[in-house]
């Protein structure tokens, strides 16, 4: 396991999130916080649940066939830790979906307009 799938795991090990989100936060960290999570030069594209990139759902795939997290039936991840970590609030998760899109959109725009 590569380091950006550990931090990934470290993500998805402090709060039990949905697969849409875990895209959404692997951007947002990356591309307004700054931290290094080894997904920033993805191919990231917008879709109707929200962002996402190829490598970081091969990356899940990968922590899910090592046995580090479980998938749900409704697409939440958990870890195998033992752990159950704490659950986000349906307005927190919102919030932070829309908050990437936006992002997203203005960076793409930004980049339209720079051509």
């Amino acid at each position: 396991m590569g380091s950006s799938e550990e931090k990934l795991l470290e993500i998805i090990s402090s709060v039990q999130v949905s697969r849409t989100l875990v895209h959404s936060l692997v951007y947002l960290l990356e591309h307004k916080y700054g931290f290094k999570i080894g997904y920033r030069d993805c191919k990231w594209r917008l879709t109707a649940t929200g962002l996402y990139c190829n490598e970081v759902e091969q990356a899940i795939r990968k922590l899910e066939k090592l046995g580090f997290i479980q998938i749900g039936s409704e697409g939440m991840i958990k870890p195998c830790n033992g752990r159950e970590p704490p659950s986000l609030e349906k307005e927190e998760a919102y919030h932070i979906l829309k908050e990437a899109a936006n992002l997203y959109i203005l960076s793409r725009s930004v980049e339209i307009l720079n051509r």
